[in-house]
């Protein structure tokens, strides 16, 4: 796309920036107008919470700060004088993560808490986020655009895959106990819904240690792939794949509902065995609901998620329902911000950006690839649904429809000059306080301290004079689009699907014996 084509879709996006990529979803709150300030997260006096030590108690205020004053010198920023606050309790937080744990900006946990018991959640509708008492609060520290969290749940928002809803704020921490002094800015965060059941998260039927026959038993369950931790709930299906139970509370999930779950997921997998895996009474689709796995798939794929399929990869069941994929989770190491797995080549294989066909075609999927991984990749049940002829036709004609509405390049522009337009504000204060807009950190495969796209320069991967980190991200994601337009990356996936067959009949299918 040339300069005038992208100032006409910036001109677009800021005359509506109601739509979802500023504040929440469009249909379930308001936006907030372009080039304000951004909300700001206070945490007053954080504490070591005395009954359970892995949370820290804070009191949390909420500021509108319309003055845009700030201060990352240490001292108190004027808006803590001279505001009253939007919304004040109290809230536990905790560092999350696997792999960024150790990072100097961290991503944290966050529950409301009640300012009288401070032990006990409140749920409350902040920053017109639906009620509740739980959300994530995303560093970006490895994504240096900061806005692919952002942009990937809502894009699957728009094509009907629930993911959670967001909104941009930036954070202070007073580590004193008088709110005056040692006030750290924390930089610009990504507040999003946490992933759990509730109406206006995963909307499934309610779980209790009473149900334990059918059809209670049955539902509702929110499952997972990702890396085991202590504590976890994990089922072993019959060909050995761990799937972590993450709702109910696994501390209270009865032996009846776990005999359920491996009874299921043994079912499932004994249906990609059978005679006629793609029979919608006896295959796979009678327990496994196909368009929310297209779906998951087309997003995936559309991503290039190095992550994808095999961890933080949830899935959902409701009473007398199938397994449904999602929802999405997770994409810092995605929209091409990984020099590892091809992840950084939009269309093709290969860690070289400006040489990327070192591969046969099929490799351009990120599930092909990572499937010959000799550990550690994907369940091999996603082997067996690309292997079907029939999900692999309704994934090509679900990506073709589409990409002529909520995935066309005009609304994956939108997305991101929308997303631009409400963190344009922030942006250099964030990066000053981090210092590493312009250094290596793992894994980015474009290291540039160029924020936005200059006007008129479009991003090439062989000519490091024209990178800058929007400029890099709008490239990815248009060019891995076109690139699954193409017949021939669908046409890869028939070959590789005979060649499985062919393999399948020797005895030499991977991934199946567990």
């Amino acid at each position: 796309m040339r300069a005038t084509e992208k100032f006409l879709v910036a001109i677009l996006a800021l005359a509506v920036l109601c739509l979802p990529s500023c504040v929440l979803d469009e249909r379930f709150g308001p936006a907030a107008a372009p080039g304000t300030s951004l909300p700001v997260l206070y945490l007053a006096s954080p504490q070591p919470d005395p009954v359970d030590p892995d949370f820290i108690i804070s009191d949390l205020r909420i500021y509108a700060n319309t003055k845009d004053a700030f201060s990352l010198d240490g001292s108190a920023p004027a808006f803590l004088a001279a505001e009253t606050p939007l919304f004040r309790s109290r809230a536990a937080f905790r560092p999350r993560g696997h792999s960024t744990l150790g990072l100097p900006k961290q991503s944290y946990a966050l529950e409301l808490r009640d300012p009288a018991q401070p032990h006990k959640s409140l749920s409350a509708a902040i920053l017109g986020f639906a009620k509740e008492n739980d959300f994530v609060l995303h560093d970006a520290y490895l994504d240096k655009s900061l806005v692919r969290n952002q942009i990937a749940y809502g894009l699957s928002n728009d094509i009907g895959l629930w993911a959670p809803r967001t909104r941009f704020v930036e954070v202070y921490a007073d580590s004193s106990l008088d709110g005056n002094d040692t006030v750290e800015y924390l930089g610009v965060y990504l507040l999003a819904e946490k992933i759990k059941r509730g109406l206006a998260r995963v909307n499934i039927t309610p779980m209790d240690t009473y149900s334990n026959a059918e059809p209670e038993v049955s539902g509702g369950y929110i499952l997972k792939f990702d890396i085991q931790s202590p504590g976890d709930l994990v089922i072993t299906t019959a060909s050995g794949l761990g799937v972590l139970v993450d709702y109910p509370d696994p501390r209270y999930v009865t032996e009846a509902q776990k005999a359920y779950l491996k009874g299921y997921l043994d079912a499932l997998e004994a249906s990609f065995h059978s005679a006629h895996p793609d029979d919608p009474a006896t295959g796979y689709a009678r327990y496994l609901d196909q368009a929310s796995f297209v779906d998951f798939f087309l997003l995936s794929e559309l991503y290039k998620n190095v992550d994808g399929y095999r961890r933080s990869a949830f899935m959902n069941k409701d009473r007398g329902g199938k397994l449904r994929a999602g929802p999405v989770w997770d994409f810092d190491i995605a929209l091409g911000n990984a020099d590892f797995s091809g992840g950084s080549v939009p269309d093709g294989y290969g860690d070289d950006m400006a040489n990327p066909n070192k591969a046969p075609i099929a490799f351009g999927w990120e599930l092909i690839l990572t499937l010959d991984w000799p550990t550690g990749g994907p369940p091999w049940w996603w082997a067996s649904l690309l292997e079907d002829p029939g999900f692999r036709k309704l994934a090509q004609e679900r990506w073709t429809a589409l990409r002529q509405g909520p995935l066309s390049d005009a609304a994956i522009e939108l997305r991101i000059a929308s997303a631009l337009a409400c963190i344009e504000v922030a942006v250099d204060r964030n990066f000053e306080r981090w210092g590493n807009l312009g250094s290596y950190d793992w894994p980015n495969p474009v290291v540039t301290a160029v924020y936005p796209e200059p006007l008129g320069v479009d991003f090439n991967p062989a000519d490091s004079s024209t990178w800058s980190q929007i400029g890099f991200l709008r490239y990815f994601l248009l060019h891995r689009a076109a690139w699954m337009d193409a017949p021939s990356s669908w046409e890869a996936l028939d070959v590789w699907a005979a060649d499985q067959g062919a393999r399948s009949l020797q005895g030499a299918t991977p991934g199946k014996e567990g």
